[in-house]
């Protein structure tokens, strides 16, 4: 073939510059496309090589009567639903780490001693003082106290570690979907989330129907947009007037779905390593939604779950907290607008969330 080619230059001399031509464009491209490539390169670290063992530490910090009953009335009822901890609890090693002062411990044991007990069932609780944590020189917040040092247990374990905050309410699975969809790589799942009114939660007694009855992630969506917080009722992206600026866009697609772009997902379900430590010493607790996904994506450790049928949670807040600021001329705006917009904003900005009441 080789022979040919150079013949057939040999014989046509007037045609060697336009062959000459198009192989220097050739190489042009080739070159570019390379330059391109190890630009991007340059920006990503390489994920860790370490293998998470089969285990799972849920954190929990609660503080004061306000945020236990928060947690026992609608987060750990969404924990203990079937195919959540008692199911997850079959499948791995599942630790507790719970968070609090210890004049709430006399509040627990008072009200929530049987739940704690029936909770000790399936998972190997440890609980530990922010009193105590405070005099060894931790962060100078209550949240953060907390996760600095869970990030140490879960580093010592070597095990995942979960968020189950007192306001969260978990779909039936969603926990267990989650680990299933990480373990065994050294990766973190983070997933949209939406608030809901505690008042018109309250009103329809939901949180009796969770300890009585599974909740599906289908269900959950659907009671989430009958009792929507303000700051998700203005976040619809057809109003001239809305709050898609506050990071959330909204878009109902039918009666049973809705599309929705979160700019500020949460991260629920984390592989912690040294370096995770090394950022949260030197940034605040509410890094952990805006700045630190920006270090897991260079890193390729951070997925996005966006299906509500793998995971679907919803964010308990009171009517007078996180008022939407309303912005004019916003129709059909996904825009976020923070000073702390960055690669994990934008990456996170490109993904649809598909949220399925059916």
């Amino acid at each position: 073939m080789l022979k040919r080619i150079l013949s057939h230059l040999k014989n046509n001399p007037d045609k060697l510059d336009f062959y000459r031509m198009l192989f220097n464009v050739h190489i042009a491209r080739r070159l570019r496309l390379k330059f391109i490539v190890w630009c991007d390169r340059l920006i990503f670290d390489q994920r860790p090589k370490i293998k998470p063992d089969n285990k799972l530490s849920l954190c929990t910090v609660v503080w004061g009567e306000k945020h236990i009953d928060l947690f026992f009335k609608y987060c750990y009822s969404t924990m203990m639903q079937p195919d959540n901890i008692p199911k997850l609890s079959q499948l791995c090693k599942v630790y507790q780490l719970f968070y609090l002062y210890r004049s709430d411990l006399e509040y627990i044991n008072q009200f929530y001693k049987e739940e704690f007990e029936i909770l000790s069932k399936y998972v190997e609780i440890e609980t530990t003082f922010l009193e105590d944590l405070s005099s060894q020189g931790y962060a100078p917040n209550t949240q953060h106290f907390a996760l600095i040092h869970s990030i140490k247990e879960c580093i010592k374990k070597n095990s995942y570690w979960f968020g189950c905050f007192p306001d969260s309410i978990f779909g039936n699975g969603s926990i267990t979907n989650m680990y299933l969809s990480a373990y065994p790589k050294p990766i973190c799942l983070a997933a949209a989330n939406i608030r809901v009114s505690y008042e018109k939660l309250e009103g329809i007694d939901f949180s009796k129907k969770l300890k009585t009855t599974q909740v599906e992630n289908n269900e959950l969506v659907k009671v989430s947009f009958e009792c929507m917080h303000d700051s998700v009722s203005n976040c619809f992206d057809d109003q001239e007037l809305n709050s898609t600026g506050d990071g959330l866009s909204v878009r109902k697609l039918s009666e049973d779905t809705y599309a929705a772009i979160h700019s500020v997902p949460s991260t629920y379900l984390v592989f912690f390593t040294e370096k995770d430590m090394r950022f949260f010493d030197q940034f605040a607790f509410n890094h952990f939604d805006k700045l630190w996904p920006r270090e897991l994506l260079k890193e390729r450790r951070i997925k996005y779950v966006s299906d509500s049928d793998v995971f679907f949670v919803a964010e308990v807040t009171f009517d007078n907290e996180k008022k939407p600021r309303l912005r004019e001329n916003r129709k059909y705006s996904d825009k976020y607008d923070t000073p702390f917009y960055n690669l994990g904003s934008l990456y996170a900005n490109s993904v649809i969330n598909v949220w399925k009441a059916k």
